[in-house]
């Protein structure tokens, strides 16, 4: 008795001694198959974890009768994965779903056949995975797993593989790769007969399968962003019915959900302010937004405060929450023009006398608002010392109305009568008439306005009607109201004592700190004159971006730097504005290399044998950070871009060369080069058994049992393939004779 070790170029049938009722039993060569090509996790945030499951199976036949038991030798995560995903598997969880074997114990040619086989039943082992405990007690002993063998699988079965992402230091797309690898076991030269057909097998065509695994990584930290953080309504006449609705927004430009707590008025509110529609409370997702709309609609002319607090989970947030100050009624408003007051009749000088009220004609105008809202008082610049004694409130929106005095709040004698307008901003304008009232002109009266040179209160230009005690202001260089200050009140004159008159450029000449250069405050005033509104300031986005600093804008001069900004890798610098910089915040690459998943194994195969003129799918799946586009150019040993249907292309057809009929196959290397716009490259590779046309490479495992003829006995097979460390070795096939 005797073997020999044969080549792969043999026949299938290597040997006949046969007799009378000799068997022949094909038997499929395992089928290494998985579930999914890619298994996707969708969107996952940092700490969080992800399950997906997929299947190794065993498809080449339904069960050991017709087919052989696969063995998977290894399981290995490749590129970056590891970083981010992890796997396990328990060998309990196979499941077979192929039709049992048939029933054999009267079939002694049959029992024969089966008699070659070894038991084998997978036995749970250690697999090194994240979770060794999960391999729980081995069941019966059925046979064992040698060690360089994670587990075997029978025809028609196959076992869950569960794979977990958990991104802690990625963000947006992250991919990774497993390698699968079958192996076959090796029969030693002084193998008994009963270890004639080997207990395991690899998939011959096969070898190896890549699953791609995909997700997204996100931070999954809220960012809130409250827009904006001052309202001021300017002023709104407690007859005015239209709706005065300030719309505050707020904003997740985080990438993980945000929890909005609340959205209140805080203590102290006036009750001039409500909510026009109730504020969203609840969740906002990464990128959306909502709005809180607050009405305000005074009852009275008085100034109106309020603040409006936010409150979310927003890790950032203190737990005064985010707030907003509303204003109304109160302030100056940089676009408020000053109101006018004319008075009609009577003209200065004006003699009266009698029991009936003194009726003034008056014109008041505001440009920024109703003539019927404007404050109108008339006093008494002598008698009274500045006390009001009327009130003059517009009758008419054209502002066109008389007032009546009563003559007993007027004492005999020379008085001027100063109307006194206020708009809703606090700016008054002065008009005055003079009136002597039941009593003589003084002697002295040269111009008639009713004031002389020797009363108690004398005039101080008796050539001007226009300028008497108590008169109104007007720019002409004159001390109209003779109080030995010239041209207060008006545009020449510095009001506020900032060294600036509306003249000279200053814009606000009732506030000190608003005049033509002065430093810009956060506070709602144009500070510098120059028709913008807190620039430079915490309240202003001076960059425009849409944050400003009070909405968490770490550098204001920079458009590129603000919470809604990506992290930029190498730059050194916050561009987000979290706190973290480059890759401690999981930073784009703005300058990425093209990666092909899997690395230098990243080129996946649909086969990795072949034989002559048969055309394979190759294909090669990349990323790049950065967005970028690469290109693809692939190559093998046989230097002619004939075996391609596109070599350009990331997924190809690979047409197998022709080789001479008497070739004992051959290797080919095949590789795959990307390259992006910024000539930044990756290479991956893999090689291809080659073997000529009919060379039998698909047939099936075969053994002949024979029957009452017992000197004889012969195992035939197809090539049984292997490629070890991308090489080509020649497989054994073995026969007993006797």
């Amino acid at each position: 008795m005797s073997r020999t070790l044969v080549a792969l170029a043999l026949p299938s049938v290597l040997f006949a001694c046969r007799g009378p009722q000799d068997e022949v039993f094909d038997y499929a060569y395992p089928v290494l198959a998985v579930s999914e090509s890619t298994v996707q996790f969708g969107t996952s945030g940092w700490g969080s974890v992800t399950e997906r499951t997929f299947y190794i199976s065993n498809d080449g036949g339904t069960s050991t009768a017709d087919g052989m038991t696969m063995a998977v030798s290894t399981i290995t995560l490749l590129d970056t994965a590891p970083e981010n995903y992890t796997f396990t598997y328990d060998v309990r969880d196979t499941e077979c779903t192929g039709a049992p074997a048939a029933d054999t114990s009267s079939d002694t040619s049959a029992a024969a056949a089966k008699s070659l086989d070894i038991d084998t039943s997978p036995e749970p082992i250690d697999t090194g995975d994240t979770n060794p405990s999960d391999t729980g007690a081995p069941p019966d002993d059925t046979g064992s797993v040698p060690s360089d063998v994670l587990f075997l699988l029978d025809p028609g079965c196959r076992i869950p593989i569960n794979v977990t992402f958990a991104p802690t230091s990625a963000i947006g797309d992250v991919w990774g790769a497993m390698e699968i690898v079958s192996e076959s076991q090796e029969i030693a030269e002084d193998a008994t007969d009963e270890q004639f057909l080997a207990a395991y097998h690899k998939d011959p065509v096969r070898l190896r399968k890549l699953v791609y695994l995909h997700g997204a990584a996100e931070h999954a930290a809220a960012t809130l962003v409250v827009r904006p953080r001052t309202y001021d309504f300017g002023y709104v006449n407690t007859e005015d019915t239209e709706d005065h609705v300030a719309f505050i927004e707020l904003d997740n430009v985080g990438d993980g959900d945000l929890n909005l707590a609340s959205v209140e008025f805080g203590d102290g509110c006036d009750e001039a302010y409500s909510f026009a529609g109730e504020p969203t409370i609840g969740v906002i997702e990464p990128g959306a937004s909502t709005l809180a709309e607050v009405r305000f609609q005074p009852v009275d002319d008085q100034p109106a405060y309020c603040q409006l607090v936010v409150h979310s989970d927003d890790p950032a947030e203190t737990a005064d929450g985010v707030d907003v100050t509303l204003t109304g009624n109160s302030g100056s408003d940089p676009e408020n023009l000053p109101p006018t007051v004319y008075i009609r009749s009577p003209s200065n000088g004006y003699k009266y006398e009698g029991i009936s009220p003194l009726s003034l004609e008056l014109n008041i105008f505001d440009v920024n608002q109703p003539a019927t809202s404007l404050g109108c008082k008339v006093k008494s610049a002598v008698l009274q010392e500045g006390a009001s004694i009327a009130t003059c409130t517009a009758t008419d929106e054209s502002g066109h109305f008389w007032v009546e005095i009563d003559p007993g709040d007027l004492d005999a004698g020379t008085d001027t009568l100063q109307v006194v307008v206020t708009d809703g901003s606090g700016i008054t304008a002065t008009a005055a008439v003079s009136v002597v009232i039941s009593s003589d002109y003084p002697a002295d009266d040269d111009d008639g306005d009713g004031y002389g040179a020797s009363v108690d209160n004398p005039d101080c230009d008796e050539a001007s009607r226009d300028t008497y005690p108590g008169a109104a202001e007007i720019y002409d260089g004159l001390d109209n109201d003779c109080d030995n200050i010239i041209d207060e009140g008006t545009e020449g004159y510095d009001d506020d004592g900032d060294s600036y008159s509306e003249e000279q450029g200053d814009c606000n000449d009732y506030n000190d700190s608003a005049y033509l250069g002065a430093p810009e405050r956060g506070d709602g005033v144009d500070n510098d004159c120059d028709g913008i509104v807190d620039e430079g300031t915490s309240l202003s986005d001076d960059d425009n971006d849409g944050y400003a600093e009070v909405n968490n804008d770490c550098d204001d001069g920079d458009d590129t730097r603000h919470p809604g900004a990506t992290e930029v890798c190498d730059d050194h610098i916050d561009n987000d504005c979290n706190g973290l910089v480059d890759s401690a915040d999981a930073c784009l690459d703005s300058n990425s290399n093209p990666v092909i998943v899997g690395g230098e194994s990243g080129v996946a195969a649909d086969q990795y044998a072949c034989e002559s003129g048969q055309t394979i799918t190759l294909s090669a799946i990349v990323y790049d950070a950065d967005g970028q586009v690469p290109t693809f150019a692939w190559a093998d040993d046989d230097a002619t871009m004939e075996n391609y249907d596109n070599a350009s292309a990331s997924t190809v057809h690979w047409t197998c060369p022709t080789l001479d009929s008497n070739s004992g196959g051959k290797a080919y290397l095949v590789s795959v080069q990307i390259l992006d716009p910024d000539a930044n490259d990756d290479y991956a590779y893999t090689k291809i058994a080659v073997y000529p046309e009919d060379f039998g490479l698909y047939d099936p495992f075969e053994v002949l049992v024979l029957g009452e003829k017992k000197g004889c006995a012969t195992v035939s097979a197809a090539p049984a393939l292997s490629i070890v460390g991308l090489a080509l070795a020649a497989a054994a096939i073995r026969r007993r004779r006797s």
